[in-house]
């Protein structure tokens, strides 16, 4: 029951995604979401698990100690914000500590019997699933969101997909390789529409990871070939070009419905240099002449990052060792009324890199130990993979839950991960799968 429940929520979150994580029913007239009300169901799990056994699920190592120290510095910064009344805005900023606990889940779920290749089967599987699910809604009905064509979220679980289709495992003919081609299209068209450039650096770490992954392991990774991804980049690269030089008729709407030919010719050129419309705002009817528009422009989400990374850094500076706490407002970057926040859920003015937001808001020690929860993960997942490639062991799995963490983790450094459930979720399920990865006894699968 605790596995199925685990991996059903795996792959719903990377199915789903924000449209889960906004799921919710109410309880005595208090909302819960379905990522919280799935954090209450596996621990209420765990715990009658405990006491059927007789004995503790996990065996509590350095980086169990390490977590629950995390999360245990996170309830008391939730406790004083809402003391001093800061109510739900210091809820909001508490899920940058408690989406930990899917990490501890994910231990439990290998001490139960889980294996590797099942959570990367929930992960990229229902991020192909997200994939098509994009795709459809973009077919249906072509439109601009701010310049791209779907939510940047919406790219980096669709990489994700990618990453595990194409990597690990042998092209099938017949239906189910016809079905893979398909996964493998639809996850490169929706990281394609999301016209979100930082995916350059996400994939480069990617990479990076894999390969590096291949060398701890030795030559014994079976089926993984990332000539394949770096080809299918490359073709991708060419259709982008190509798309870009398409001419266009008149100026194109940036939010709202437009030409699908329209909106692949923006997309492409926002890719190949940048094109912001002055004084564009979210939510504006504002119109982009991409015929005039200069392709080497300044982004305005270039701008809008350096700028908050300093507010940032000036905050940390001013209070580097508690942070200024959860609940106080952001505002690190004053346009587009975010000093004026819409609800005291919203993440408007945030630093949109996880790290410093960790810093501002808990002070550098909290960070120091989010690091090394990291890395304590980290040497044990590389760890793992070396010892099962010296015993002639595939791990295939091990080294595509390696690259989907190095994806994560980078996309962190330009955007919101801790803070976004539907990305959080995933992310410490991975943390938690690398840590689990030195499990002596446990049989793990390739997948």
């Amino acid at each position: 029951m605790y596995r199925f429940v685990f991996v059903a929520h795996l792959a719903a979150v990377a199915a789903l995604q924000r449209d889960f994580s906004r799921l919710h029913f109410s309880l005595a007239g208090v909302p819960i979401f379905a990522n919280e009300a799935t954090i209450l169901l596996l621990g209420s799990l765990l715990v009658a698990i405990t006491v059927w056994r007789r004995r503790l699920v996990l065996r509590l190592g350095a980086l169990e100690w390490l977590l629950l120290a995390y999360l245990a510095v996170g309830a008391a910064f939730t406790a004083r914000g809402l003391a001093v009344g800061f109510g739900l805005a210091a809820l909001r900023d508490a899920a940058l500590v408690y989406y930990a606990a899917f990490a501890f889940f994910a231990l439990a779920f290998r001490e139960l019997g889980g294996t590797t290749a099942r959570v990367a089967r929930a992960l990229v599987g229902g991020s192909v699933v997200g994939a098509l699910v994009w795709t459809g809604r973009f077919l249906a009905r072509p439109s601009l969101i701010d310049g791209h064509a779907v939510p940047s979220f919406a790219g980096i679980l669709a990489w994700l997909g990618l990453v595990g289709v194409l990597l690990p495992w042998r092209y099938t003919r017949g239906w189910r390789g016809v079905g893979r081609w398909f996964g493998v299209a639809a996850c490169s068209f929706v990281v394609f529409l999301s016209a979100y450039r930082t995916m350059l650096g996400v994939l480069l770490a990617s990479l990076l990871a894999v390969l590096a992954g291949r060398h701890w392991a030795g030559e014994v990774v079976q089926h993984l070939r990332p000539s394949r991804l770096v080809a299918w980049l490359g073709t991708v690269a060419l259709v982008t070009a190509a798309l870009a030089a398409l001419p266009l008729s008149r100026p194109v709407v940036i939010d709202g419905d437009v030409p699908a030919g329209h909106a692949l010719a923006v997309v492409s050129r926002r890719w190949l240099g940048g094109m912001a419309a002055p004084g564009a705002r979210p939510g504006s009817a504002a119109t982009l002449d991409v015929r005039r528009a200069p392709w080497g422009s300044v982004n305005s989400s270039v701008a809008f990052r350096t700028q908050a990374w300093r507010n940032a850094l000036l905050r940390i500076r001013h209070s580097p060792w508690v942070g200024v706490g959860f609940g106080p407002p952001a505002a690190l970057f004053p346009d587009f009324h975010c000093e004026l926040a819409s609800s005291p859920l919203s993440n408007c003015g945030n630093a949109h890199n996880t790290y410093l937001t960790i810093a501002m808001r808990t002070g550098l020690p909290v960070l120091a130990l989010v690091a090394a929860v990291n890395l304590v993960a980290l040497g044990r997942g590389l760890a793992a993979l070396g010892r099962r490639g010296a015993g002639g062991k595939s791990t295939s799995s091990l080294v595509v839950i390696l690259g989907l963490y190095a994806s994560l983790a980078s996309y962190g450094v330009t955007s919101l991960l801790l803070e976004s459930p539907h990305l959080a979720v995933p992310f410490w399920v991975i943390v938690g799968t690398l840590a689990a990865s030195n499990l002596g006894g446990k049989q793990d699968h390739t997948a």
